[in-house]
C-alpha cells in the first residue's frame, strides 16, 4: 500500500512503517506547553521572573526637568508702570490745556473778535501814532520844511506783565481722572475758563473795570454818544455818524479809516434795538398792517454765534459791554493787547487746600490794554 503521506516507498531506510508520526525527528509540541523549551515563554506581564523586570508605569515627578522661561510672567499686580488706585489724580497736560484755553479765548472775548491787534512778549512794546490830517505829505520843494515832518508821533507803551487776570478752578481725584480719560469733558471745562477769563477780559478792555491802572476804551478818549433817553436805533446811527464826520467841515472832520469796523453790544442793548420799531414797512399791528421791529428788516441780522450785522457793520455780543452799552469801532484793530508768551497760561497746583484730595487748574492772562487813536471809537448808555 502506497505511503499516502509523502511520495516516498515504505520501508525501514525512509522510515516509516516502524513509528508513529510523534516519532518524528523533531517533534512537535503542542501550542501554548513552553516547559520543555529551550528558551520557555513568560506569561505576558507576568515580569517577576525577568532579568530586568518591567516595572508599573508611574509619571515621574521630576521629567521633564524644570526650565526657566524666556518670558517669565509676572504676577499681576506687579507692573513696571503700576496702576493707580482711582482715588488718585492723573497727570494732566499743562501745554495743551494752555493751547486749547488759548484759541477758545480768542473765539469767546467781542473785542478780539472784532480784530484787536495781538502783540506777544517785551517788557515795553510801543504804540507810535502818526497823526493823520487834512493838510497831508505836500510837495517839498528845495529848501523848504515840510510841515508834516515837524509832526512827532506820539507813542504809547505796552507793558503785557503789568496786569493779571485768573481763574482757579479746584478739582478732586476723581474729576481729575475724568478729565484725563474723557476729552468731551475736559473740552468742556476749557470752554467754561475760557469763557470766564474772555468776559472779565471785555470788562476791562472796554470800561477799564478790572486790574487797576489798566485803561478801557471809555477812559482812553473815546467819544460818547448821548443822550441817554434817546431812541437806540436813532443813537446808533448818530454813533456812525460823528465817525464818519458828517455835518463837519473837512479841517474838522476825523480821519478815522473804517477797516475793522464792529460793535460790542450788551445784551441788554440788543434787546432794546429788537424792540425798535421802524417808522416804514408791515409787521403784525391792526389789520395786519403797522410798523415791523428792527429785526424784520436788513438793518439788523444775526449770525447764530452771538453775533450779526448792525447797519451795515458786525457786531458781536459781550455782557462785559455792561449796562446796556454800545461800543462802536471804525477799526477795532487800534486796539493793542499786549500778552506774555502765551495768551493764556495754564498749570496745576497739588496743594487743592482741601484734605489733599485733588488738585488746583489755574489759568492765567498776563497782558496790557491801549488804544491806539481814541478817536476812532465811540460808546453809549
Amino acid at each position: 500500500m502506497p505511503n499516502v503521506r509523502g511520495s516516498l516507498p515504505d520501508g525501514p531506510e525512509n522510515g516509516a512503517g516502524d513509528r508513529p508520526m510523534t516519532g518524528r525527528k523533531y517533534p512537535m509540541r503542542p501550542i501554548g506547553a513552553g516547559a520543555g523549551r529551550k528558551y520557555p515563554m513568560r506569561p505576558i506581564g507576568a515580569g517577576a521572573g525577568r532579568k530586568y523586570p518591567m516595572r508599573p508605569y508611574e509619571p515621574r515627578q521630576d521629567w521633564p526637568p524644570p526650565q526657566p522661561d524666556k518670558y517669565p510672567m509676572r504676577p499681576y499686580d506687579w507692573r513696571k508702570y503700576p496702576m493707580r488706585p482711582y482715588d488718585e489724580a492723573a497727570t494732566l497736560d499743562p501745554d495743551e490745556w494752555t493751547a486749547d484755553v488759548s484759541e477758545l479765548f480768542c473765539s469767546a472775548s467781542a473785542v478780539v473778535r472784532l480784530g484787536a491787534r495781538l502783540v506777544y512778549d517785551g517788557d515795553a512794546i510801543p504804540a507810535p501814532d502818526v497823526p493823520l490830517t487834512w493838510q497831508g505829505p505836500t510837495y517839498k520843494p528845495p529848501g523848504r520844511v515840510n510841515p508834516v515832518d515837524n509832526l512827532v508821533a506820539p507813542i504809547k507803551v505796552l507793558r503785557p506783565a503789568s496786569h493779571e487776570l485768573a481763574v482757579a478752578v479746584p478739582l478732586t481725584n476723581q474729576l481729575t481722572n475724568d478729565l484725563a480719560s474723557r476729552p468731551e469733558v475736559a473740552w468742556a471745562m476749557k470752554e467754561d475758563i475760557a469763557n470766564a477769563l474772555a468776559l472779565a477780559a471785555d470788562d476791562a478792555f472796554l470800561n477799564g473795570q478790572g486790574p487797576p491802572g489798566l485803561t478801557g476804551v471809555t477812559g482812553a478818549g473815546a467819544g460818547r454818544t448821548g443822550p441817554p433817553g434817546l431812541d437806540p436805533l436813532a443813537k446808533a446811527r448818530k454813533m456812525v455818524a460823528q465817525l464818519r464826520g458828517v455835518g463837519q467841515g473837512r479841517a474838522q472832520r476825523p480821519l478815522v479809516p473804517f477797516r475793522s469796523a464792529g460793535w460790542v453790544l450788551d445784551p441788554g442793548a440788543l434787546n432794546a434795538l429788537v424792540s425798535v420799531q421802524t417808522a416804514t414797512g408791515f409787521g403784525a399791528g391792526a389789520g395786519g398792517r403797522g410798523p415791523r421791529s428792527l429785526d424784520d428788516t436788513d438793518l439788523l441780522r444775526y449770525d447764530g454765534h452771538d453775533g450779526g450785522e448792525l447797519l451795515g457793520y458786525q457786531f458781536c455780543v459781550s455782557e462785559g459791554a455792561r449796562a446796556n452799552r454800545m461800543f462802536l469801532g471804525a477799526d477795532w484793530g487800534e486796539t493793542w493787547i499786549g500778552v506774555c508768551g502765551d495768551i493764556v497760561s495754564v498749570d496745576f497746583d497739588t496743594d487743592a487746600g482741601f484734605a489733599g484730595d485733588g488738585m488746583t487748574v489755574r489759568a492765567i492772562m498776563r497782558h496790557d490794554f491801549l488804544v491806539r487813536r481814541p478817536n476812532g471809537f465811540r460808546w453809549t448808555q
